[in-house]
């Protein structure tokens, strides 16, 4: 038997990026989803006795939900067939965990602002659902988890083809090759800009980047005069015709000792092309594999974050990267031995031994998912929302007394559900009592 996802809604537009992110999870997983909205218990104890207010309230509360499934999936959607909406009376927490049971998902909104962890409703969800919770945060955007909107090295192959005027930057500032570096710099900050094009007689000649002005600043005042851009551009400009394909602006990107390419169109400059340019670029064909992150600490809920995670991706057809969090600073004992060099390299040993273990235990080849693991350095929710920024999701365990050698999750899960720029699914403690067979 299929099991739905089910989605907590409250007619925010919060809910409309759950509801949206639902169906979309829906339709690769070939299931329904619920979507329920709660009217509480005090009402609905006295349902016999209901004000003609209260009546109202409740219609009002079916119309907000249906409201938020036509904005979501309109019903000319070839995902509304799987979409159901149900008003139910009772208390918020105890139905949701209640309809879990037998779910998919829990799929909870994030407002802009609100902290999930500390919110009842939310963080009880996250401690008492009895199937992994996903939080979607409301981005600005239109189709946030879109696959097509999504952004990575994998994409620029995808989009080689993507004439370069359609990547480009087309505000371009120039200066002349007798500006003062003073100016320049000046120029760049005001304008939020990193790059300038070194113009004479009206070709570009040259590019000067921010970075080159900083690092060559502490030595101006010895020169006796101000320098000029033209001693500190990288020259010749890289350069790329706007009819050119993305691939080509890649491949002069590559050659070149910089971040930047100057677009032009017979000798005009019409744009410039960044590294971010051509990463940001829509996807279009849609055929790029998504990843999901699983944070793993060697804790047993982290270890079923990445064994659900493996089955999970190898319905949605995406890939996974492992990752364990290793400190900067480990901890120094009393004693001066080991040296710190030493204690870090056997750390980070450590967390690579977790992952060797988590991945064997997790069977991505019975799956037929590829799976990547990385140690990366650093504080471990800031490090998980910076691996998940662009990816389909990320997956942690909802608190962990770690047996790893430092602990990422805990602290960190919250750090993340408050910070991450995409979906957070949550493997709450009771949700690993249920065996895992997927169909």
């Amino acid at each position: 038997m299929q099991r739905p996802i089910v989605v907590g809604v409250d007619g925010s537009p919060a809910s409309v990026h759950a509801v949206r992110w639902a169906a979309m999870q829906a339709e690769r997983l070939l299931v329904e989803v619920a979507v329920v909205s709660v009217v509480p218990e005090s009402t609905a104890g006295r349902k016999p006795q209901l004000r003609r207010e209260e009546y109202a309230k409740s219609r009002e509360l079916a119309a907000a939900l249906q409201a938020v499934v036509d904005e979501t999936v309109p019903p000319g959607d070839r995902r509304r067939q799987r979409v159901s909406q149900e008003v139910v009376h009772g208390l918020l927490v105890d139905t949701l965990t209640a309809r879990s049971q037998g779910a998919e998902l829990l799929v909870l909104g994030r407002a802009p602002g609100t902290d999930p962890v500390r919110s009842t409703a939310t963080g009880r969800c996250l401690r008492e659902a009895l199937c992994p919770v996903a939080v979607v945060p409301d981005l600005l955007v239109a189709e946030p988890f879109d696959d097509s909107a999504r952004t990575g090295p994998a994409r620029l192959a995808a989009r080689g083809d993507q004439p370069v005027r359609e990547v480009m930057s087309p505000a371009v500032l120039g200066v002349s090759a007798s500006t003062g570096v003073d100016t320049a710099l000046q120029l760049m900050i005001g304008a939020g800009i990193h790059h300038l094009p070194v113009m004479e007689r009206g070709r570009c000649i040259g590019l000067v980047y921010e970075t080159d002005l900083l690092w060559r600043m502490p030595g101006w005042p010895r020169r006796g005069r101000m320098p000029s851009v033209t001693d500190v551009a990288r020259m010749p400009a890289p350069t790329v015709a706007a009819d050119q394909p993305v691939s080509q602006a890649a491949a002069e990107l590559s050659h070149s000792v910089g971040d930047a390419v100057v677009v032009a169109d017979e000798d005009q400059i019409v744009g410039i092309v960044t590294g971010t340019d051509l990463l940001a670029s829509p996807a279009g064909d849609g055929e790029t594999e998504a990843t999901l992150v699983v944070g793993v600490d060697g804790s047993a809920l982290s270890q079923y974050a990445l064994t659900w995670g493996v089955s999970y991706a190898s319905r949605t057809h995406c890939g996974v990267l492992a990752a364990s969090i290793c400190s900067l600073t480990p901890p120094l004992p009393f004693a001066s031995v080991p040296a710190p060099r030493e204690e870090l390299d056997a750390l980070a040993a450590a967390h690579t031994d977790v992952l060797e273990a988590a991945v064997a235990h997790a069977e991505p080849a019975r799956y037929d998912v590829d799976l990547r693991t990385s140690v990366v350095y650093g504080k471990p929710g800031p490090a998980l929302c910076a691996l998940a920024a662009n990816a389909a999701g990320l997956i942690i365990g909802s608190h962990g007394a770690s047996a790893a050698p430092a602990p990422v999750l805990g602290s960190a899960s919250a750090y993340c559900l408050r910070h991450a720029q995409g979906p957070v699914i949550v493997i709450p403690p009771a949700a690993t009592e249920r065996p895992q067979s997927y169909g």
